[in-house]
């Protein structure tokens, strides 16, 4: 999908979020941010991103970007890495789009750019994605971007299922 680009949330935003400060982390941000990025419910993934910021602000650069569709000027959704490739070269994609812009081409967008990164990133060997297994429309997008699911795995919080694309 043209148009469509990944924006950087940035390590003020991240902060501004993990604190319940929507204000202050639309204030940083190049682009309109939507209210959906300060519901209560994403607080604590916006905690843990801190958190990876904390350990090691070069972090800021994989975690959280804003999916913009350059067309409309709209934010539609979020994208990113859960944290920095890992000592073994992993790096686990997230994404969402807000339902009212689902079925429109933005979750694939995103990921195709997530992956443009990965393989442009020559720390990165593997990239993985953890879905519900209910989440049949997030299946079917990495399956059809190359990602095969691993049939062995053993992820907390789940069930979930593990697929895994490789970067090199």
């Amino acid at each position: 999908m043209s148009g469509v680009r990944l924006l950087p949330l940035g390590e003020v935003a991240i902060r501004a979020l993990a604190e319940g400060d929507f204000a202050g982390a639309a204030r940083s941000v190049p682009v309109p941010l939507p209210p959906f990025f300060g519901r209560p419910e994403w607080v604590p993934g916006w905690g843990r991103a801190r958190a990876r910021l904390d350990a090691d602000p070069r972090a800021a650069a994989w975690l959280a970007h804003v999916i913009w569709d350059e067309h409309r000027q709209l934010v539609v959704g979020r994208a990113g890495f859960h944290d920095l490739p890992d000592p073994a070269g992993r790096v686990e994609v997230t994404y969402g789009v807000e339902p009212e812009y689902r079925r429109q081409g933005y979750a694939r967008a995103a990921l195709k750019q997530l992956l443009a990164r990965s393989v442009r990133a020559p720390e990165v060997v593997t990239v993985r994605a953890v879905i519900r297994p209910d989440n049949v429309p997030s299946r079917r997008l990495v399956a059809q971007c190359g990602f095969v699911e691993v049939p062995e795995h053993d992820e907390p919080g789940g069930p979930w299922v593990v697929y895994e694309f490789d970067a090199r």
